[in-house]
């Protein structure tokens, strides 16, 4: 005697469509954000949507376990497609980049970060000076209260170039070695410092600069970020060997203006072969951060060692180098 189906499966079909539509949704909504930040040299705006490219891949393969399960044809290779193409955007990140050292003696050991004006955890960013004991400190957002927590590290780092500022853009640079050069300069039109140092590292000279530009909020603040960027692109180039640029760059390896920094500058990213470093917002789990801090250098250069640091009380995540 036939019987009615039990109301789960009665109901599978429904559901299953229902569920296919969420994912074509998600699906489409990936693919738009994705060619559309591809466009982000063309409006400020569409770049926003260039740095999530790791959540684009990591959505996308989500989405392909769920056309899976779905059991959508079409959906699996749509979505298999997509994520082999966002995988082809993202492999260079992690191959290539690493040349044999050209240096066999002591690395240089860099600790950057953003440690945030209103942080109040100065604690932490000296205990990890400590334990990581580095030839050069690089901060950005430094006030006075950042200033004076950090004179403790005066007899270990004795040539610094420091600029507090009680808006987020102060600066500082605490190195071991003499510093022949150590001074803080204005490149742009938002008037905000940098440093220019230069150091002699294994007897050979090392040009540092450390740069905080404007954050992409509206299009007149992304317009001067791009012009600093830029000018020190070109400064970086000037300085010829053996140079680094290092900060907070208010954007992402993904962008357009990246490229062109490296392109003009002759410089290399220190994250190529060991993957983006997703340092913002430190408070949220790595799926969602993005890589927005970021040390470049110049090709006689070779990054040994990279790697996001712990917890700080900031927003950002600190980066720790060793370059030869």
């Amino acid at each position: 005697m036939p019987t009615e189906p039990p109301p789960s499966y009665a109901s599978a079909g429904p559901i299953r469509r229902f569920l296919t539509r969420i994912a074509w949704t998600l699906t489409l909504g990936v693919c738009a954000s994705l060619s559309a930040g591809l466009w982000g040299g063309s409006w400020w705006i569409l770049e926003l949507l260039s740095h999530f490219q790791i959540q684009y891949a990591i959505a996308t393969a989500g989405l392909l376990v769920g056309f899976t399960i779905l059991r959508s044809r079409f959906g699996m290779v749509a979505t298999g497609l997509g994520l082999v193409i966002i995988l082809a955007m993202l492999l260079p990140h992690y191959t290539g980049g690493r040349n044999p050292p050209a240096s066999n003696g002591p690395a240089l050991r860099l600790v950057y970060a953003n440690v945030n004006t209103r942080n109040r955890d100065h604690q932490s960013m000296l205990d990890l000076i400590r334990r990581e004991s580095p030839d050069v400190i690089a901060l950005a957002e430094v006030h006075e209260g950042w200033a004076n927590s950090l004179a403790s590290l005066h007899e270990q780092y004795p040539h610094q170039v420091i600029c507090p500022q009680d808006d987020n853009f102060g600066i500082g640079l605490w190195c071991r070695h003499p510093l022949e050069i150590g001074e803080i300069r204005y490149w742009g039109k938002a008037n905000v410092p940098s440093i220019e140092a230069r150091f002699r590292h294994q007897d050979q000279a090392i040009t540092l600069l450390l740069t905080h530009p404007l954050p992409p909020m509206r299009k007149r603040h992304t317009a001067m970020r791009d012009e600093q960027l830029r000018i020190l692109a070109g400064i970086a180039k000037a300085r010829g060997p053996r140079t680094i640029l290092i900060g907070d760059f208010n954007t992402t390896p993904f962008a357009t203006i990246f490229s062109q920094v490296l392109t003009t500058g002759d410089l290399r990213d220190s994250s190529r072969g060991f993957g983006p470093q997703p340092t913002w917002p430190a408070r949220l789990p790595w799926i969602c951060r993005i890589p927005i801090d970021h040390c470049l250098h110049s090709a006689d250069l070779t990054v040994t060692r990279l790697q996001t640091g712990p917890h700080i009380g900031s927003d950002h995540l600190p980066l720790i180098l060793e370059l030869r």
